[in-house]
């Protein structure tokens, strides 16, 4: 492939929206397509549809089972695969290692690093061009030439086709939860065509039905497959079929027994919260996933039987019980999957087809997880080991909370400002106001607004329900209306974006009600919001001009020491007109090195341009931490001034 007459494609899976901005752009400048996201489900969906030549995947992702793609990737699809971390922890950097990808970028990661990598990859190519030939290439109808896995449909944007590629992103999925064991991904089998090429509907995918056979290896997915690994589908009458191959593509028996899920009583939520039976959420199960299918699916047993029991076809054969312990690690071990009418029917796992709920379907249980953000459980589990952002006592414990008292929907030091009377009706124009089921209480991912007018200058944060992550659309509405009224009524206010940013734990309501210029609450589809303006006057930090028109300069003192900062840090050489990478985005810039870099006459350090927001973001995070510290030292004060009476 000529690299220079062929526009370069690479899919980008980081671990959050926010990150590798500059890389992208580094690389966009250099004639890449580049596709960037976290989401897992679009990742695939771009993979498929417009085959890329590179794809980068993140093993810092939140979802763990994203470590498993590049193993999975270079062996089901013509790529070339490279790892990255994007953190510098030991943690990072050994996962890294352990991932065993023939190419890996270490943190930092920068847009040179990446194309270092294509081109020693394009060097290997060069080297062993027969190896290239065979495995490196896609054929017609978006597969690998060489015998990986072929995508066959109708038409294009036809249903079968559409079918086909939704049966391959199962497989793909599923092929994650093998991909420890040597060997092709489970649910990429190796049967063959009559043209010699690898077909994506046999044994091994979601859909198909094994005939009846006393010969426990006739309908194994090879023959020479071992009954208890890659032993797809066997015999009804062998217990270790029924236990462990009735799914989608079998490990063995112990490896499906880790799954929970009962498909007869909740359903997999089709592939989207229940809301459609062929989208891919893997946090997301369904309440009624077997009635929730796309009636225009001709197959009950395909894919859209996925939902075993309440559905279409009680008795369809569900899919790799591997799902519920790859993407929901609290599942039950002892949930069984099943139909309540066929109690024998092969579901999601399991052969007695048991109808009591899996643990994370009990929405009275800790772990129950309807938002795909890990529940109670997984909630309380972060706040005692996130010793960064919570304040920990000697012991390494956290400190007691106080109980959170209820407070006013709105509280405000001067009931008349404009900028309160502004939120306040941005809020009731935005909000859909329905009964009141979760409190915003512990608040620790917020969202923050930069309002800055001859007038009014300060962070106007928002927070929403506790375990909610902060919807940014939502709160750029309230942003886009504030603004219209703050100018309808003579503020001249500069653009600023809404920002998601990270505080310290803290209880918001109470928190705002001490140290902000007013406290604003309201109900968003059964969720509380909460928005609060902390004045600033020195809202954006001092920039100067840099000896390179995409730096810019910031004064050293701007720099808070023992953070971490949001941007990549650089010192300029003089000398040589150089920028020297001084602290990576994520690393934490020490005292000792300010202190270093002061004594050595120092005065300024350059950040990119494409990264300023970053810097305000910064600035934001710090600013909100120490307003927090202010408040948590007061609680103290207050509690030590209630036990020196009792004390005496």
């Amino acid at each position: 492939m000529d690299q220079k007459t062929e526009k370069r494609k690479l899919l980008i899976i980081k671990s959050h929206p926010q990150s590798l901005g500059p890389v992208e752009g580094f690389l966009k400048n250099r004639e890449w397509e580049i596709k960037s996201t976290h989401n897992l489900k679009e990742a695939m969906v771009y993979l498929v549809q417009n085959q890329p030549q590179f794809v980068m995947v993140s093993i810092d992702h939140p979802n763990k089972k994203v470590r498993n793609l590049p193993k999975v990737l270079s062996q089901a699809f013509p790529v070339c695969v490279i790892a990255f971390a994007e953190h510098s922890t030991p943690s990072s950097v050994k996962i890294l290692n352990d991932c065993n990808s023939g190419y890996a970028i270490y943190h930092p990661i920068t847009g040179p690093a990446v194309e270092r990598m294509v081109n020693k990859y394009n060097k290997d190519q060069i080297a062993n061009p027969q190896a290239a030939a065979a495995n490196r290439s896609w054929d017609g109808n978006g597969g690998n030439s060489s015998g990986v896995i072929a995508i066959r449909g109708g038409e294009a944007g036809g249903e079968a086709s559409a079918t086909s590629t939704q049966n391959f992103l199962a497989n793909l999925l599923g092929a994650l939860d093998s991909s420890a064991t040597s060997g092709p991904p489970a649910g990429f089998a190796q049967g063959t065509a009559a043209d010699g090429t690898m077909t994506a509907v046999q044994p091994g995918m979601a859909g198909y039905i094994p005939p009846t056979s006393q010969d426990p290896n006739a309908n194994a997915i090879d023959s020479g497959a071992d009954q208890n690994g890659m032993n797809g589908f066997t015999s009804d009458s062998d217990q270790d079929a029924q236990v462990g191959a009735h799914g989608f593509m079998g490990g063995h028996q112990n490896g499906m027994n880790s799954a929970g899920g009962n498909a007869a009583q909740k359903g997999f939520g089709g592939f989207n919260d229940g809301a459609s039976g062929n989208e891919f959420n893997p946090n997301s199960f369904g309440t009624n996933g077997a009635n929730r299918m796309d009636p225009n699916f001709s197959d009950p047993h395909g894919s859209n039987g996925l939902a075993n029991g309440n559905g279409m076809n009680p008795s369809a054969h569900g899919m790799n019980g591997g799902f519920g312990s790859d993407f929901n690690h609290n599942s039950s071990p002892s949930a069984n999957g099943g139909s309540a009418a066929n109690p024998h029917a092969p579901g999601f796992m399991g052969a007695n087809g048991s109808a009591a709920a899996s643990d994370t379907l009990d929405p009275n249980d800790p772990n129950y997880d309807p938002y795909g953000d890990g529940g109670e459980a997984s909630y309380s589990a972060r706040k005692k080991s996130d010793t960064m952002w919570a304040p920990v006592d000697a012991d390494g414990k956290n400190k007691k909370q106080h109980v959170l008292k209820e407070t006013a929907d709105e509280v405000a030091k001067d009931p008349g400002s404009l900028i309160l009377k502004g939120t306040r009706e941005a809020m009731d124009k935005a909000c859909v106001i329905t009964e009141k089921k979760r409190n915003v209480g512990i608040a620790t991912n917020v969202a923050c607004i930069l309002v800055e007018s001859g007038r009014f200058s300060g962070y106007l944060v928002a927070a929403m329900a506790e375990h909610l992550t902060i919807d940014i659309h939502f709160v750029e509405k309230i942003r886009t209306r504030l603004f219209k009224f703050l100018s309808e009524n003579g503020e001249n206010l500069e653009h600023n974006e809404t920002m998601p940013i990270k505080i310290k734990q803290v209880p918001f309501a109470a928190w705002a009600v001490e140290h902000a210029e007013f406290l604003r609450k309201s109900v968003h589809k059964g969720n509380e919001v909460a928005m609060a303006f902390f004045p600033r006057s020195d809202l954006k930090a001092e920039i100067s001009a840099s000896p390179d028109e995409e730096m810019a300069a910031v004064k050293i003192h701007e720099m808070r020491t023992d953070v971490p900062v949001d941007f990549n840090l650089y010192v300029h050489l003089p000398r040589n007109n150089r920028y020297v990478l001084y602290t990576p985005e994520g690393g934490v810039f020490l005292s000792e090195q300010k202190t270093r870099l002061v004594n050595q006459g120092i005065t300024h350090l350059h950040v990119l341009r494409m990264e300023l927001q970053n810097l305000d973001k910064y600035r934001a995070q710090n600013y909100l931490n120490d307003k927090i510290d202010e408040y948590q030292q007061q609680l103290e004060k207050e509690a030590e001034d209630i036990k020196k009476p009792l004390a005496s």
